[in-house]
């Protein structure tokens, strides 16, 4: 169960684990103890069972990651064992391993694989040919980045946030800088060199073992408005560091981006607002923020098997006083385009980039046809 690498040392030999990892059509491994494999595939949602086995037992699992220490890039100090019951790697490749045993009844990791030149789904084209979304829609989306608009990808786990969202940042003019800030980094837009040549990204620290030396996403976030960014990106928002994000998007980095997990564009809204809330902000302030900040929301789901767009929210202020939440404006709800309900002020901005409302309002009243993005990074 030794693990090798490769003569050009990028990729790995990984014992029993290895077939997985050169399968592209596999996105996450899930390792219940060393006879319970489960996977997940780009062709389809959900997980399924894999007959093989890791290594004869628990101990040659245990035994199997532990070897793989030496050659991830490790965010603890000590290597995984009783005593050190949790373990995060990056492999050199780009893919993301946890572990856990003790808490468990049996040693279990968890594999995320990020080989992204599997996808080729890396410009909004890309979705309009996989049947993603109409044409009309891939004009507004790439106006929407061409005005500055700045846009919240929102869903539920492998609906296909983290395509989308780099679809739409490879939209961003090649003249612009981006900063990127994840944890774990899923978009590696840095290796579009040619479609953005001036990009830093960022990734979040663990603490080491004494729980010293972490860095959060809030942290990261600060320093980023003193870096000359023309638009900040947050892979996923999950808490506080939503004050920072709302932040870059009112003070000049109009255009920027983030995604959120829920299960609608309103609940979206609803735990931006919490996430701010957390930061030691009233929801008053929360609602006032989120309403200036956020212009788009654009909801992702998954339908009869397929990945959809299932809402596109034209995001209005709140109140003056901040009691109510920020307006919503539905241009896609339950699959039918309502898109001359957008306000004018953004047809006035899409009219500058040179982007033809007429071009959309043929979708009004329409359905929306099932859009399955495959390829998506998520599981």
């Amino acid at each position: 169960m030794a693990v090798e690498k490769f003569k050009d040392n990028h990729e790995l030999k990984m014992g029993d684990i290895q077939p997985l990892m050169d399968d592209d059509d596999i996105t996450n491994i899930h390792i219940n103890g060393y006879d319970r494999v489960f996977i997940c595939r780009r062709s389809k949602p959900g997980s399924e069972r894999w007959k093989g086995t890791i290594g004869e037992s628990n101990e040659d699992l245990i035994n199997l990651v532990t070897s793989m220490w030496t050659i991830g890039e490790q965010t603890r100090e000590q290597p995984w064992n009783e005593s050190n019951w949790r373990i995060n790697l990056r492999l050199p490749d780009g893919s993301r391993l946890h572990g856990i045993m003790g808490v468990t009844a049996h040693p279990t990791v968890t594999i995320n694989k990020h080989n992204y030149a599997l996808s080729s789904l890396s410009r909004l084209s890309d979705l309009v040919d996989a049947g993603s979304m109409p044409p009309e829609v891939e004009q507004l989306l790439n106006a929407l980045v061409l005005a500055n608009a700045n846009l919240v990808v929102s869903g539920g786990p492998n609906s296909g946030k983290t395509t989308l969202l780099r679809a739409l940042l490879n939209a961003v003019p090649p003249t612009e800088r981006i900063i990127t800030v994840e944890d774990p980094p899923e978009l590696a837009i840095g290796r579009y060199e040619d479609l953005h040549p001036n990009v830093v990204e960022m990734e979040a620290l663990a603490p080491n073992v004494d729980g010293k030396g972490g860095v959060t996403l809030t942290e990261i976030m600060r320093e980023t408005l003193r870096m000359n960014p023309d638009r900040v990106v947050v892979g996923e928002i999950r808490g506080a560091e939503i004050t920072e994000m709302v932040r870059a998007m009112t003070q000049g980095n109009d255009g920027s981006m983030c995604s959120i997990h829920a299960d609608d564009a309103e609940k979206a809204i609803s735990r931006m607002v919490r996430y701010y809330e957390e930061g030691g902000y009233s929801r008053q302030d929360a609602h006032t923020a989120i309403g200036d900040a956020v212009d788009f929301i654009i909801h992702l789901g998954i339908r009869e098997g397929k990945r959809v767009i299932q809402q596109i929210v034209d995001l209005g202020e709140a109140d003056i006083t901040g009691n109510t939440s920020p307006s919503i404006n539905l241009l896609l709800d339950g699959g039918i385009w309502s898109v001359r309900r957008m306000r004018d002020e953004w047809w006035e901005k899409l009219k500058n980039v040179e982007f033809v409302r007429e071009k959309l309002w043929v979708l009004n009243g329409m359905p929306v046809d099932a859009a399955d993005l495959d390829g998506s990074d998520e599981c």
